[in-house]
């Protein structure tokens, strides 16, 4: 797998992460419902080694039906001069920005539903995420989103490639959140 990682490295240059999400959400029509956002992408020394995303302030409606938009941190480990570095940043970014975006838009009376704790289940709290975040293996999406710096696409061999090597083992990362 790390010989084709390096091959798609300049397909998915870190520089470009952030204007993808950016690009693709906004095809999707996603959006924050006038959320307050904090990203920390880069990884550093005593950082936590996950990507993860949180609500000081989960979106809700109050009793008077004003709507309370949320206020999201969330985070990934990106080391931008890493070989395979702007895949991982972005497949993060697709992930923790799709929960984002799926709690920033929860209108329910009580900021208990707008969280990824009880009464939300994990299977709804990431089937989102999930979808989003596959978004980037898609040979489609990467089509028309992974380009290199003079923005030529990824030729479908590095894709196939890509494929080949990391499909057969893909129903083990399913199966261990069963």
């Amino acid at each position: 797998v790390g010989s084709v990682i390096k091959k798609m490295d300049p397909y998915f240059p870190f520089s470009k992460s952030v204007e993808r999400y950016v690009k693709s959400y906004s095809a999707l029509n996603i959006t924050y419902a006038d959320s307050t956002m904090t990203l920390d992408l880069l990884d550093r020394q005593n950082k936590y080694s996950n990507g993860f995303c949180h609500w000081p302030v989960p979106a809700w409606v109050k009793p008077d039906g004003t709507f309370v938009p949320s206020k999201t941190n969330f985070t990934s480990l990106a080391n931008p001069t890493a070989i395979g570095s702007g895949l991982t940043a972005l497949t993060t970014l697709m992930h923790e920005a799709g929960h984002a975006a799926h709690f920033a838009n929860i209108r329910q009376p009580s900021p208990l539903f707008s969280q990824e704790r009880a009464p939300t289940s994990v299977a709804y709290a990431e089937n989102q995420s999930m979808f989003l975040d596959s978004l980037v293996g898609d040979a489609a999406w990467r089509a028309k989103y992974a380009l290199d710096l003079e923005g030529k696409p990824i030729p479908f061999d590095i894709i196939e490639e890509e494929i080949r090597a990391t499909q057969p083992f893909a129903v083990f990362a399913l199966r261990g959140m069963l």
